[in-house]
């Protein structure tokens, strides 16, 4: 039960009067005229006023008071977060994209964003999209880009490969950066993991990417392209920078197709994914752009004089980048408490530009000039589904902008809102002490779907032992390499000192039971079958998924009677039989109990259940 907040302004201004009246007579017995023409009565209303006033005070936390408890806590109110957008361009020859090219919606000239780097845009279209698995091609073009597609198959093998058919009119090597969005399977239901600001992210699988060029003698010869793959070979929504030399590439076709493009793959090479790879779509001249307008301008000129206040012209503020007094970069803090009488710096407040008091943060000199550089808009955009336009007329070369939603925009977060995530975040574990400090880190890696996770300890090896499942739709998924040195290295950062960690997959052991089931005569054999072997593989489940069964659970045999039992139509349930496989000396059963060690997880096998009429169950038992 929580401490109950005091009120601490609990008595009027007549009460603490009355009070102060009543102790007169006690403190001072010649003082006898308590009327309000009383000069003593007089000074006496004004000091029970100012307590008044400080109890009022002291009952109330204000905006400061709280903003320097969060302070305190290592938080504080989040600024806003532009929305990013991806910008793909269509040209019809070389086209540089510099940054900050303005780009606004066909609907709605308001809504602005601009480029975030510098693009060497050239023309370049995908065609035609195949998957070659086990020795088939299967084409993808017509239904590319309205759903996904598996590119190396629903079960990826070595050797798999997604064939892109490019057109172009490019006949020099160029560089050429697409965009990739992979479909994350039920990202809504089962999302990434987002503990702390840990980055470190370490890939699965491995691909190659290769072009096609038919040599002197007419043979096809696929050559390695220099990439830059921030997708981790597929495995997430990124950027790819290619290196595609036309000039050695060669137009031919793949299949029964007439028209010729030029070919380049990716092959499926190495490790394996936890969730098969599937595209939503592939953009080639793309580039990041964030919403709202950047400027440089003369906010106003120093007098000298402390706390001066410089509001900006356009509002709402999104985000400063440099502030300049006389051509000289000053420092943006949160608040002066740390600044010295030297320190070059301001801060930001309601839109406006301050500067310190000469003891808390340097003054500007009089008669220097301030600049400020700053992005300014709603950083949340209206709902649309219409691409860009060139904002600014600054090349005639572009065709047409497409627009894909990369990450949402934030406005800036109330105190209010600050204040209960600082509540939610204090209740997070930061530091592996406990069993469920373990678990809850592990299962929240960042960039990972961890559907399951278990922790025991090792005293011969001085080790602590954690057991990963990634989230899977494979059965009896294993985590890769980079999968377990990621969640390795995200709980290392966070262990005690001395404290060593060992990062396994678990032990599969499955488990078949076997029993007799005797069910009403007016039920159906089959139909019954099938129910209990369905709740039996419901039960022993252990898929890479949240739900199922628990890392190091035992299996009771009351449950699976219980289980079995529960079915509608069945009547006796003989005492079943559990049987178990899989690696050795990791199980045995016991006490009415098939117990598994502390690395280990059961799925289910084959089941032996006969189903008999109840009229064939002994009378000894028809009544048990």
């Amino acid at each position: 039960m929580p401490i109950p907040n005091p009120s601490l302004d609990e008595k009027t201004f007549e009460e603490i009067l009355d009070e102060a009246k009543k102790n007169l007579s006690v403190r001072s017995k010649k003082w006898t005229n308590y009327n309000e023409s009383d000069p003593g009565i007089t000074l006496l209303e004004l000091f029970c006023w100012l307590a008044d006033n400080q109890i009022y005070t002291l009952n109330r936390m204000g905006k400061k008071n709280l903003l320097k408890f969060l302070k305190l806590l290592g938080k504080k109110p989040n600024s806003p977060i532009p929305e990013k957008v991806i910008a793909s361009f269509q040209v019809s020859k070389p086209t540089k994209i510099i940054k900050g090219t303005k780009l606004a919606l066909e609907d709605d000239s308001d809504e602005i964003y601009e480029t975030d780097k510098d693009l060497a845009a050239c023309s370049v279209e995908i065609k035609r999209v195949l998957v070659s698995s086990a020795s088939e091609i299967t084409d993808h073009t017509e239904i590319f880009g309205k759903k996904s597609i598996d590119v190396f198959g629903f079960f990826p093998n070595i050797g798999n490969s997604v064939f892109f058919g490019i057109k172009s009119k490019e006949t020099e090597r160029a560089t050429v950066n697409f965009f990739i969005e992979v479909d994350h399977n039920e990202l809504d239901k089962f999302p990434f993991g987002t503990h702390c600001n840990f980055d470190k992210f370490y890939q699965s699988a491995y691909t190659k990417w290769q072009y096609l060029k038919i040599d002197d003698n007419g043979k096809r010869r696929w050559k390695s392209l220099d990439v830059t793959d921030a997708t981790f070979s597929l495995a997430q929504s990124g950027y790819i920078s290619v290196q595609l030399p036309f000039d050695m590439m060669t137009k031919t076709t793949m299949d029964n197709s007439e028209l010729e493009y030029f070919w380049i793959s990716c092959s499926f090479t190495g490790g394996h994914y936890e969730m098969p790879p599937k595209i939503k779509a592939i953009r080639p001249n793309s580039v990041s752009a964030t919403k709202g307008t950047s400027i440089i301008e003369k906010i106003g000129v120093s007098n000298g004089l402390p706390n001066q206040r410089f509001p900006l012209s356009h509002k709402p503020l999104s985000d400063v980048f440099d502030v300049t007094v006389k051509d000289t970069k000053w420092h943006m803090v949160d608040d002066f408490d740390s600044s010295g009488p030297d320190d070059s710096h301001y801060i930001v407040s309601s839109q406006q530009i301050v500067f310190g008091n000469g003891i808390e943060g340097d003054v500007p000199p009089s008669g220097y000039e301030i600049h400020a550089a700053y992005r300014f808009g709603n950083p949340v955009s209206k709902p649309s589904k219409n691409n860009f336009v060139i904002f600014e007329n600054e090349t005639k070369n572009i065709a047409s902008v497409e627009r894909l939603l990369y990450k949402s925009g934030k406005n800036e977060e109330t105190l209010e809102d600050a204040l209960s995530r600082a509540r939610s975040e204090l209740r997070t574990p930061y530091k592996l002490v406990s069993k469920e400090d373990w678990i809850q880190i592990a299962k929240n890696t960042p960039g990972l779907r961890v559907a399951k996770a278990s922790v025991f300890g090792d005293p011969a090896s001085n080790l602590v032992n954690v057991v990963v499942i990634p989230y899977s739709i494979y059965p009896n998924p294993q985590p890769s390499q980079g999968f377990l040195r990621t969640v390795s290295e995200h709980l290392n950062c966070h262990r005690l000192l001395t404290t060593q960690i060992r990062v396994t997959g678990p032990n599969y052991i499955q488990i078949g039971i076997s029993s007799d089931i005797y069910v009403s005569d007016y039920a159906n054999p089959d139909d019954i079958l099938k129910k209990i072997i369905d709740s039996l593989d419901s039960f022993l489940d252990s898929a890479g998924k949240e739900d199922g069964w628990i890392i190091g659970r035992p299996v009771y045999r009351s449950e699976v009677y219980s289980v079995i039992k529960s079915i509608e139509g069945v009547k006796y349930v003989d005492k079943p039989y559990l049987r178990a496989s899989g690696k050795n000396n990791t199980f045995h059963y016991q006490s009415g109990m098939m117990w598994i060690d502390e690395s280990s997880i059961v799925y289910p096998g084959q089941h032996i259940i006969n189903v008999k009429r109840s009229s064939l169950l002994p009378q000894n038992r028809r009544n048990s």
